[in-house]
């Protein structure tokens, strides 16, 4: 049952919202319809999650009060925009009238405003300490610890963006030095990006409650999806969008200090961030009780949606580790229940609604599973990219195959005969929505002739997806192949550039221009990295290294080359690319300009250094005029943004000086360990000598020169 001191921490959390919007500095006054509506949300969906608290079993609980407590958790564990998740609550056809589909929403804006979405598992965050001690609940401690003080770093920021820089830059100096556990790269970024996006959702619903006052009184809720299309709410644009000089400076000179914090909290000095391991976790119990949680489980597993990618790859990767330790699981881990609980988890969980309904189950088992927790929080990272998503359900409108084929030129569209019939409309609309979104950054973006498969086993779990140059076909795993698709039409794209230019089909025509040394594309190609290029030989059985393809080189800068092209006008397309910026750099692999190196020092044997000056940004425009011919305007932005005038951002030029891996080197079949789940993902050397902060003919701005070189110095010493 949930507990009296569950039911208190509501009505707090309630009264926080009534209190805190009307007569706080900067908070907006509510209106009291306004506030009514959201008092009768609120009241609604607890009242549903204490009858389910009393139900004996699944069987007690409706389906419609199963789906809408599982809103709420899916807004408290961070999976999805706040305002997507009311969009969505609000076209939701289980909810049987408009009534219940508005108090859910409601409730979820309320919560927002209160700040009481985007939680992140103190289990997770603990994963940031360098530990000695196992013992059970240390991690969560010293998650909670964690969490107290880059909540703290946010508090202290104007701009959720700046404390967010701030926390990267911090931890990757801590991990140079020792003072954050090896994770804490990746692991840092992803729970500082959830927490600025908590502070900007609670921006947007105080932006969104005054629009709607300012114009007579309009209902806030209607609002939501006008501005989701106008692309307002600021939760929802792409993180990829450069912070400005003066807001990266103010991110410099506060990561000094935050490492120091960081270094004190490690040693045990900070008795205020140390009380807060002792503190009770506001909002770590999952808001689905267990009876619903079974229930909206069952519902979940009925196919009543298509598996959402970043969830399915995220789970792929705790699949992987969970594997990997078959053999301690009941030994160390709690038993056979526990690992029961984990297999489950890890199967069953490929949507963000039943990864809400799973991990409740599973915590109801294994209330501290560090493992699924980071899990956990990789899928609500990983659907950041699905801000801008439009709403769709079973039997929303979608184009069919003839109208798709008409109108992209396709050769055909199959699916396996296992894919639903009700969930292929949702392909065909990701498609449809993908490409839409690439023609935007293409204009000369031709597919006639290529085919097109969807299904659930096509590869097998070997690949995230695949082009086929025999076939001229792209695989799209139902599980994986969303995220994919620049990446995949890229090797499309360089299949035409083989027929066009070598006259050759059945191959690409960057392997080939490698192969063979000649033309503008070999040139073109070789710029794009500092490794050894090594196409498909007969001495390599013809499956190079993922990373050394050029076919593979050229898929990847492009995948980036799109995702920023598409931020610079605010938009993202998660079906189309799952890049959100430099360090959350999606599952396809994408590196920005300059990023694919064999060392942080030089230049490999097969290409040429990136030196700052930006000439890999020249050779990825270059093989693009000879593929795709990108839209004029498009073309000279990027080659302003990451051609020779640009200046290194503060995060890259630290990221040089300390040059800690961030993943395995991937294999042959394009799937790259995720660092949370490989131990020795992140081990690597730290460069002797860090490199100048800024490229040649870069913006010079004499302050930020100096403060670069400063966290330079700092982080060369730290090792």
């Amino acid at each position: 049952m949930i507990s009296a001191a569950r039911r208190a921490l509501a009505s707090v959390s309630l009264a926080a919202v009534v209190v805190l919007s009307c007569g706080g500095p900067g908070r907006s006054a509510l209106d009291p319809d306004v506030r009514a509506q959201m008092a009768r949300g609120v009241a609604y969906v607890d009242s549903l999650a204490v009858l389910a608290a009393r139900a004996a079993d699944e069987r007690g609980v409706g389906a419609q009060d199963a789906v809408a407590l599982g809103y709420a958790e899916r807004l408290r564990l961070g999976l999805g925009s706040p305002f997507r998740l009311i969009d969505y609550a609000l076209r939701d056809p289980r909810f049987g009238s408009d009534s219940t589909r508005r108090a859910v929403a409601w409730s979820l804006l309320a919560h927002t405003l209160d700040g009481a979405a985007y939680d992140v598992d103190a289990a997770a965050a603990g994963q940031l300490a360098v530990l000695t001690s196992y013992a059970p609940g240390a991690r969560a401690a010293a998650g909670r610890r964690q969490l107290a003080l880059i909540d703290s770093v946010f508090d202290e920021a104007a701009d959720p963006r700046v404390a967010e820089l701030t926390l990267r830059l911090a931890y990757r100096m801590a991990v140079a030095e020792g003072s954050a556990a090896p994770a804490a790269v990746t692991l840092g970024a992803q729970v500082a990006a959830l927490v600025r996006d908590r502070r900007l959702s609670m921006r947007d619903a105080r932006r969104l409650v005054d629009a709607a006052r300012r114009a007579d009184d309009a209902d806030p809720l209607a609002l939501v999806p006008t501005w989701r299309a106008e692309r307002k709410f600021i939760v929802e644009r792409p993180p990829l969008a450069p912070l400005g000089e003066q807001a990266e400076m103010q991110a410099m000179r506060a990561a000094p200090l935050v490492l120091a914090r960081l270094r004190r909290l490690e040693g045990g000095a900070s008795d205020d961030l140390n009380a807060a391991a002792d503190a009770p976790a506001s909002r770590a119990e999952a808001l689905l009780p267990v009876a619903a949680a079974r229930r909206l489980a069952a519902l979940a597993s009925v196919r009543g949606a298509p598996p959402q990618a970043p969830v399915a790859v995220a789970m792929r990767g705790y699949r992987q580790f969970q594997h990997q330790h078959q053999w301690s699981r009941e030994q160390r881990w709690g038993g056979a229940a526990a690992a029961a609980a984990r297999a489950r988890f890890g199967t069953r969980a490929l949507t963000e609604e039943s990864i809400a309904a799973e991990y409740a189950l599973l915590r109801g088992t294994v209330p501290r599973d560090g493992r699924a927790a980071l899990a956990a929080l990789s899928a609500a990272v990983a659907l950041r990219a699905y801000a801008q998503e439009a709403v769709w359900f079973p039997g929303f409108p979608a184009p069919t195959v003839a109208e798709l084929k008409s109108r992209l030129g396709l050769a055909s569209i199959s699916f396996d005969q296992g894919v639903p019939a009700a969930w292929r409309p949702y392909y065909l609309r990701m498609v449809a929505s993908a490409v839409t979104d690439l023609e935007r950054v293409l204009p000369s973006l031709s597919l006639r002739g290529a085919g097109l498969h969807i299904g659930e086993g096509v590869l097998r779990d070997t690949a995230l997806a695949m082009h086929d140059p025999a076939t001229r076909t792209i695989y799209l795993p139902v599980a994986s192949g969303a995220g994919t698709i620049a990446h995949e039409l890229a090797h499309d794209l360089d299949w035409q550039a083989a027929r066009t230019l070598y006259g050759r089909r059945g191959g690409y025509g960057s392997d080939r221009a490698v192969r063979e040394h000649r033309g503008r594309l070999a040139a073109a190609v070789a710029g794009l990295t500092s490794v050894e290029l090594v196409p498909p030989l007969r001495e390599n059985s013809y499956s190079p290294p993922f990373a050394q393809r050029p076919a593979e080189v050229l898929a990847r800068s492009f995948d980036w080359f799109v995702a920023a092209a598409l931020a610079r006008e605010g938009r993202s397309n998660g079906y189309l690319s799952a890049v959100q910026d430099g360090l959350l750099a999606g599952y396809a692999s994408a590196a920005a300009p300059g990023a694919m190196a064999a060392d942080a020092g030089g230049a490999g044997r097969g290409g040429r250094a990136d030196d700052g000056g930006g000439s890999p940004a020249h050779a990825l425009v270059d093989a693009l005029d000879d593929v795709a011919p990108p839209d004029s305007a498009i073309r000279a932005w990027f080659l302003d943004e990451y051609g020779p005038r640009r200046a290194w951002g503060a995060y890259e030029a630290l990221r040089r000086a300390t040059d800690a891996r961030l993943g395995a080197p991937a294999g042959a079949s394009g799937l790259t360990a995720h660092p949370l789940f490989d131990p020795g993902a992140l081990d690597g050397a730290v460069d002797a000598d860090p490199p100048a902060p800024c490229g040649v003919g870069a913006r010079a701005n004499p302050a930020r020169i100096a403060l670069v070189r400063q966290l330079q110095s700092a982080a060369a010493e730290a090792r």
